[in-house]
């Protein structure tokens, strides 16, 4: 996303000594200066109520419990709080979030440091947030509007020009709260207050869409889980590792040696029905072409890495390449991430996405991953869905090697297992993670209801790509009421 921040070719002496939150700085950042239209209004005004997150300790921190701590981590690009990396905790008298509240990051580094996230209550735990988190409660009339705004780039860009640099971690205190929030005026519409309308809805539409694709995974991992348990062919037993089995993985690691990968493994292997593999030789390695243009005009295809695939698996778009060479994907397939970047991702190789290319067209992937493309559209999704899975994403933490670069080989792929569940099964799960539904068309009144009884029918492949093209749009007409320029309303 590009910085609304912008940079002075020019400036005079006087200013150095003059600049009241930097006297005397030559640190070219200190001078860059933020648009903000005629109609901001200061963030504080709309506040209810703020709280300030603060740390446990790290004796407080346990493997599993009923109380959770969340850090800066839990905050990303999605607007709703990340749960696949929270850790848990003992009780604390540590700061609880409130229900429908923003959550502001503070302490950061990189571009973590003004992200924001929805915290919504989770029945089966208690929750605390960490010190590099401050949170607020916003007055329910503007609440989704400044929820837009405080998710924008123009807010992050706010946040860093006005916090001082660091080394490592940097600290923006309370500025975060200083905010001038841009409100459209008539220069963006003659009536002011429907835009605001229509960037609310918008909003709320990509959060129940985030919230359904965490429902329909969760029903996925129900649906398997369900299945493999009631079908088995015998009890799980643990034993320790033999020299044989040392002799059969040539590896003295222990991820594959662990009662919870055995147990998890053995529901799969003990399935009545059976299970199939994917051969080794069907998986086909990806390629950095040596001649390649960034977003060229020729050639141009989908430019697919590791880094542009989310850890729930969907591709999102960034740049383009042009290149003379023949393009590797040309159809419907499926891309294994077989080795993370350092700190990205962590523990979750095997991550997997479903290369449609109906949607995304023509594109080429680098070697952080390797692509199948030999089965049948139904089958590949199926996989897709299953390799999202928990189950999945348990066996795949253990079978990759490595500390802090995890990576899985080829071979390793192909000693995965898939279950032959029944063909209604298989369909079921597919329709969760894959279905279509054409859109009809919308009045600003109804659009919101519409499109929330939408959402409960669509798989979660549409709901991504929905979300990437919402929160464009967002973009866009968060652009034009910074900059004061004409708005349409188009749903």
């Amino acid at each position: 996303m590009s910085s609304f921040l912008i940079k002075k070719s020019s400036f005079k002496i006087s200013q150095i000594s003059n600049k009241d939150f930097c006297k005397y700085s030559l640190c070219p950042k200190d001078y860059k200066q933020l648009p903000i239209n005629s109609n901001s209004k200061d963030l504080n005004g709309f506040i209810i109520e703020q709280f300030k997150g603060l740390e446990i300790g790290s004796d407080s921190y346990m493997k599993k419990s009923k109380y959770r701590f969340l850090k800066t981590v839990n905050t990303s690009s999605n607007f709703l709080y990340n749960q696949t990396s929270i850790e848990f905790c003992k009780p604390s008298k540590a700061t609880k979030p409130k229900d429908g509240s923003f959550l502001i990051v503070k302490d950061g580094a990189g571009s973590g440091l003004g992200e924001v996230a929805l915290y919504i209550q989770h029945s089966d735990f208690n929750d605390y947030i960490s010190a590099g988190l401050i949170g607020v409660s916003a007055k329910e009339k503007v609440k989704w509007y400044l929820f837009a705004l405080l998710k924008s780039q123009h807010f992050k860009d706010y946040v860093n020009v006005n916090t001082a640099q660091g080394s490592t971690i940097r600290h923006s205190k309370l500025i975060a709260l200083q905010y001038k929030v841009p409100f459209p005026s008539f220069k963006n519409h003659n009536q002011p207050d429907l835009i605001e309308k229509y960037v609310s809805i918008i909003t709320q539409n990509i959060i129940d869409k985030e919230q359904q694709i965490e429902k329909r995974q969760n029903l996925i991992d129900d649906l398997i889980y369900s299945e493999l348990l009631e079908n088995q062919k015998s009890s799980f037993k643990y034993n320790l590792p033999k020299k044989s089995d040392l002799l059969n993985h040539k590896r003295i690691d222990s991820g594959l040696y662990t009662k919870k990968y055995k147990k998890e493994n053995h529901l799969i292997e003990s399935y009545k029905k059976g299970y199939f593999q994917i051969p080794v030789d069907k998986f086909k390695s990806g390629s950095t072409p040596r001649i390649r243009i960034f977003n060229g005009t020729k050639f141009k295809y989908q430019w697919v890495t590791p880094t542009n695939i989310t850890d729930e698996g969907f591709f999102a778009p960034v740049d383009t390449i042009s290149t003379p060479k023949v393009n590797n994907l040309n159809k419907d397939c499926i891309l294994f991430i077989n080795r993370t970047s350092k700190g990205k991702k962590g523990e979750y190789v095997g991550i997997t996405c479903f290369y449609d290319f109906g949607y995304y067209g023509l594109g080429q992937h680098n070697q952080g991953l390797y692509r199948i493309d030999h089965l049948k559209k139904d089958e590949l999704l199926f996989i897709s869905a299953f390799m999202n899975s928990k189950i999945m994403r348990m066996l795949c933490g253990n079978i990759s090697i490595g500390s802090k670069m995890k990576e899985m080989k080829s071979y390793d792929f192909a000693t995965l297992k898939y279950p032959n569940f029944e063909n209604e099964l298989k369909q079921k799960i597919k329709n969760l993670y894959y279905f279509e539904k054409p859109k009809t068309e919308y009045e600003l009144n109804s659009y919101l209801v519409k499109e929330k009884n939408r959402n409960k029918e669509i798989g979660i492949f549409q709901l991504n790509t929905e979300i990437i093209e919402l929160k464009d749009k967002l973009k866009e007409i968060i652009d034009k009421i910074i900059n004061e320029q004409s708005i349409k309303i188009e749903l």
